[in-house]
């Protein structure tokens, strides 16, 4: 998937870390939801893709371009 520019790998850099704190206190989500959605936010992820639909829900909140996978 790399390969094929479908994934990307970011280094883990203080300003994503501080985002993904101020992400979890808001949205009360898991710290590792919350990194991936602060991720994909500095990263300017076309789209992000999840089953979660709570996790789906707050990045819409944040301006993502998110797609629930699941019922």
């Amino acid at each position: 998937m790399i390969r094929h520019g479908m994934v990307s790998i970011f280094a883990l850099k203080v300003d994503i870390i501080d985002e993904s704190w101020r992400i979890f206190e808001r949205a009360h989500i898991y710290q590792a939801d919350a990194l991936q959605l602060a991720t994909a936010k500095a990263a300017g992820a076309a789209r992000f893709l999840t089953w979660d639909a709570r996790l789906h829900s707050r990045a819409l909140e944040l301006g993502l371009n998110s797609n629930l996978l699941g019922p």
